[in-house]
């Protein structure tokens, strides 16, 4: 039972037990986690460590999170859809580590994309990072009209151990800094040096030469 200390807190960091997938385990973990749900108006910082379920509850990503700055997701290695975190007003800072059944980053990651959607996704994202990724093959760009593009106040990206992403990253991210790591497959590392202020990339399947160790952002 979630006491009202944990319901009005500010910091909320749990860790789940992380055991091996079930059925059964995934939906009692699912209807634990959203049973833990915080009182939306005061929650500034979240961390959820080895959590088994396959799909996150609703609160999780849900607008009325409008002064959560902060969201760390590390372990969750059976879920294979993020939350919409886009709708977050106020979220700088967003850590996704070790999630082994993510295959497809797409519009879900955005939120909604309807002729009404008034919220700019990402508005406030300044620091993104991927970590171990390990099955993530494609990331979507986001649909709709083009006045409502994504991340327009990021200042770093990093995408690090990430060996079967392909294809291309969206085009409209608005990154000083980009560092990626052990993306052999990543089809476009080379134009990021022209687009990005900072730009270091290793592991990828085509070398930068031009980018001098004096420019280099390491995250």
């Amino acid at each position: 039972m979630v006491n009202r200390e944990q319901k009005q807190a500010k910091n909320l960091d749990w860790s789940f037990r992380g055991s091996q997938i079930h059925t059964n385990d995934s939906y009692h973990e699912k209807n634990v986690l959203d049973s833990l749900r915080p009182h939306p108006g005061n929650l500034k910082w979240l961390q959820i460590l080895n959590y088994t379920g396959t799909g996150f509850p609703e609160w999780v990503g849900d607008p009325s999170f409008s002064n959560l700055v902060s969201v760390k997701l590390i372990g969750c290695k059976y879920c294979c859809m993020l939350p919409p975190f886009g709708q977050l007003p106020s979220l700088k800072y967003l850590h996704i580590q070790q999630f082994e059944g993510l295959v497809v980053i797409g519009p879900e990651f955005y939120g909604p994309t309807c002729a009404d959607y008034v919220i700019q996704p990402f508005a406030s994202m300044e620091f993104l990072t991927f970590d171990g990724v390990g099955a993530w093959e494609i990331w979507s760009h986001v649909a709709g009209n083009e006045s409502y593009k994504a991340f327009p106040s990021l200042k770093s990206l990093g995408i690090i151990n990430c060996p079967r992403l392909i294809g291309d990253l969206p085009g409209n991210l608005g990154s000083k800094a980009v560092s990626i790591d052990g993306c052999p497959k990543l089809s476009q590392p080379m134009q990021f040096a022209s687009i990005f202020e900072h730009y270091r990339q290793r592991g990828c399947a085509i070398a930068q030469e031009n980018v001098r160790d004096s420019d280099l952002t390491f995250l």
